[in-house]
């Protein structure tokens, strides 16, 4: 960019400026082989055990891969949190994550969330979901252990913030997915849906 200057006047200096230095260009197989490719590193294998949530304090505890994988910011994958929650009997916890959506999975024990102005009890097996921009209350009847997902590490990789909830708060009960589980493995062909690796 070149300063313009008024009729009469002596310009002192122009300033340029290179747009492009921050252009990069990649081999299409390359970008649909990023971790092949060495352009992000892979999600390592480890294993996160119920000692790190079975007693001590009311506390959320991060699966933090971010050293792995080389993030400023805590992150179990490059798109996903993954973290346990474990509340002891009577306390209380609070999350308000920049995440477009919450999903809880119920360890052990009872209790109730407050979001978005509603109570929702829930108890072992069952699934909680939360839409952005809850401020949520957890509170365990009994010492209770839940696993906490959110996709916080792919908004702080874009700079953005979740707004707009798109959902309500729900409850997927454990005696629901239980009897959906079982509908879906009457289904004809149930054993072909899901192919495990052989060992």
């Amino acid at each position: 960019m070149t300063a313009q200057v008024p009729s009469g006047k002596l310009a002192v200096g122009t300033i340029t400026e290179n747009w492009s230095g921050d252009a990069r260009f990649y081999e299409y197989s390359t970008a649909a082989d990023p971790i092949g490719s060495g352009i992000i590193t892979p999600v390592p294998i480890k294993e996160f055990g119920a000692q790190l949530y079975n007693g001590g304090d009311t506390r959320v505890i991060p699966l933090d891969l971010s050293a792995e994988l080389k993030t400023p910011y805590p992150a179990t994958s490059p798109s996903l949190l993954a973290q346990f929650v474990r509340i002891n009997q009577g306390d209380s916890i609070e999350t308000s994550p920049n995440a477009t959506s919450e999903l809880y999975y119920v360890i052990s024990g009872a209790g109730r969330t407050v979001a978005s102005g509603k109570t929702i009890g829930w108890a072992k097996g069952d699934f909680l979901t939360l839409p952005a921009g809850c401020i949520s209350r957890h509170t365990a009847d009994e010492d209770a252990t839940l696993y906490y997902i959110v996709d916080s590490p792919l908004l702080n990789y874009l700079g953005v913030r979740a707004t707009e909830a798109r959902f309500q708060p729900t409850r997927f009960s454990a005696q629901q997915c239980d009897a959906k589980l079982q509908e879906v493995a009457k289904e004809p062909d149930a054993d072909k849906k899901i192919e495990f690796p052989s060992s």
